[in-house]
């Protein structure tokens, strides 16, 4: 056999174990992608539900502001004001809190 021969034979060789290398790698990429679009999908789940945990902790309704409290520091601010008179402090309607 001549020495191009073997020079062709041996790139053959490493051709052959190229494609194959190059199919195993790319079925190995097939299943990160799989896994990766898994995770992303768990991870969406996972911000939406702390999401929702969180504005049910912290959100409009975990906190509800009572006008008549508002009102009774008001009042007792006009009533240390004004000293103890025999006339009483002024008071102001109470509110509906916006909903």
């Amino acid at each position: 056999m001549s020495e191009s021969a073997k020079t062709i034979e041996k790139l053959q060789e490493v051709v052959a174990q190229c494609l194959a290398e190059n199919e195993r790698l790319g079925e190995e990429n097939r299943q990160l992608i799989a896994v990766n679009q898994q995770l992303k999908a768990d991870l969406k789940t996972a911000n939406q539900k702390i999401q929702f945990l969180l504005s049910r902790l912290f959100g409009k309704k975990s906190e509800k502001l009572d006008t008549n409290q508002l009102l009774l520091s008001l009042n007792m601010d006009e009533f240390l004001a004004n000293g103890e008179d025999d006339e009483p402090a002024k008071t102001v309607p109470a509110q509906q809190p916006y909903r």
